[in-house]
């Protein structure tokens, strides 16, 4: 992984919903011009978001509309930090998927992602949407590159925990030891 990145770049992976509260993206990166923003996806509200990019010239996101699961992939090895701003979350896959490319976490407590971000560690939660707090984290990430190298380590290690074979392996495990203790009896 390269932490070189001439421009901090921050990505979005999300269906273009209002609940994906995709403006504060758009707001964030009016504050932080020195970086590039990307937003992978599509949904209902491309053209609203397009106007505010156009209306308020904000030239440094990009909505790069839909991509595949592999172009994602690349998406994510080129980025320097992953941001999500969701009013509602089921999982948010996306996050998931960013954290097994070792991204750091800026993100709402959507879908209770704060059950697995703890600050400082692999990201940062932020509660009440204050995109004033949302820049500081950013640009804490981008000032710190230590900080970034030792949460890349960390969600790399944190992505398998959560890989299928080892979750599968844990459940079956799980169900094992629960019919000894029954058989036991």
């Amino acid at each position: 992984k390269s932490f070189g990145n001439e421009i901090f770049t921050i990505i979005t992976v999300a269906n273009l919903f209002p609940k994906k509260n995709i403006e504060l993206v758009l707001d964030i990166a009016k504050e932080m011009k020195e970086c590039r923003f990307i937003v992978v996806g599509d949904g209902t509200h491309r053209k609203v978001l397009e106007d505010k990019i156009k209306n308020e010239n904000i030239l440094n996101v990009e909505l790069l509309g839909f991509k595949s699961t592999k172009e994602v992939r690349d998406y994510y090895q080129q980025s320097d930090c992953y941001l999500l701003t969701s009013f509602a979350e089921g999982t948010p896959t996306s996050a998931l998927e960013s954290m097994a490319c070792g991204l750091p976490i800026v993100s709402s407590n959507a879908g209770g992602l704060g059950n697995i971000v703890e600050e400082h560690e692999n990201g940062f939660i932020i509660d009440d949407f204050d995109k004033a707090r949302y820049v500081e984290k950013i640009k804490l990430l981008r000032s710190n590159v230590d900080l970034r190298k030792k949460i890349f380590e960390k969600n790399i290690l944190l992505a398998q925990k959560y890989k299928w074979e080892n979750v599968a392996s844990n459940i079956t495990s799980l169900t094992q030891r629960k019919l000894n203790e029954v058989s036991v009896k």
